[in-house]
């Protein structure tokens, strides 16, 4: 399993195997329409994943590459909800 991380709104990143499959399940489990999404699903690069953000639901400062390491050995169910973040 190649699990990517793709930005979906401005504040939103989902994570699954694909675009398509991350859209797919964001708007299932949002129940918001693709006129919501902005210019994307936006794939995080290598560089990218290396950038810290503030997790909105545990307040930690973390880089998306340790976090998503996190969810994978935690045996996260992917497509799915990376994290709400600022």
């Amino acid at each position: 399993m190649n699990i990517k991380v793709f930005q979906i709104t401005d504040y939103e990143w989902w994570a699954a195997e694909s675009a398509e499959a991350a859209v797919e399940d964001y708007l299932y489990v949002t129940g918001e329409t693709e006129e919501y999404i902005i210019d994307r699903p936006y794939e995080l690069n290598d560089e990218d994943m290396k950038n810290n953000f503030i997790n909105l639901e545990d307040g930690r400062r973390i880089t998306f590459e340790a976090y998503l390491a996190e969810l994978i050995e935690a045996d996260t169910a992917f497509p799915g909800m990376f994290t709400v973040a600022e």
